[in-house]
């Protein structure tokens, strides 16, 4: 495909990642309205009592006084760090991944990001698809939308709303012919769980990622 247009996405699903490899050029969609409820906020990792969800507080950006973040732009939102996400999410990531083979080999990228607490939901989102894409090992370049893009050109394949938690069809993995299975920690309690954050990947399968999403 020539271009691909996304939502900014907190540790993003593994369809997410086939999209950018696919696509010749990447826009993410900096002009929208913010969504709850969507891989904006929300990852999906493989713990040891099956899927699990880590959710980022939203809010306002700094100087704001209106805490509603309902149809307010993406650009405006920040992060509510008072909440204790940040411990919770370490936690869960180092209970789920700690036993997987490259967990200590990437854990250190993954949590400086996080401890660096960015002002902002769209700067944190941007540092983490930035290193993720270094670790398995891709160079692209990420593009910003200038303007909301309400007419996408025909080149353009829009996967902002498909590319969704409550999305009930099949993933564009599944379409792909991408939705193969690989060894997980917990797989023989709950089976193999498709689609999870790239930090599902990344810690199982470490540099041999990129041959998965291809």
């Amino acid at each position: 495909m020539k271009s691909v247009l996304l939502s900014t996405a907190y540790f993003p699903p593994l369809e997410y990642f086939a999209a950018i490899l696919k696509a010749d050029c990447v826009y993410i969609e900096s002009q929208e309205n913010f969504q709850k409820q969507t891989y904006r906020t929300r990852a999906h990792i493989y713990a040891e009592g099956g899927l699990l969800a880590l959710n980022l507080p939203a809010r306002r950006a700094a100087g704001e006084n209106d805490e509603r973040t309902h149809h307010l732009p993406i650009k405006l939102i920040g992060l509510d760090y008072s909440k204790g996400w940040l411990h919770q999410h370490r936690t869960a990531i180092t209970s789920a991944y700690g036993l997987t083979p490259f967990f200590d080999y990437y854990k250190d990228y993954f949590f400086d990001i996080l401890d660096s607490r960015p002002a902002s939901l769209l700067e944190l989102n941007t540092r983490i698809l930035e290193l993720c894409l270094k670790l398995i090992g891709v160079e692209k370049e990420i593009n910003f939308t200038e303007e909301y893009i309400d007419k996408v050109p025909e080149e353009m394949l829009d996967l902002r709303t498909r590319i969704n938690p409550k999305y009930k069809g099949p993933s564009l993995l599944e379409e792909w012919g991408l939705n193969r299975q690989y060894w997980q920690v917990f797989s023989s309690k709950h089976g193999f769980i498709p689609n999870l954050s790239i930090l599902d990947l990344l810690c199982h399968e470490g540099p041999n990622s990129i041959s998965y999403l291809r």
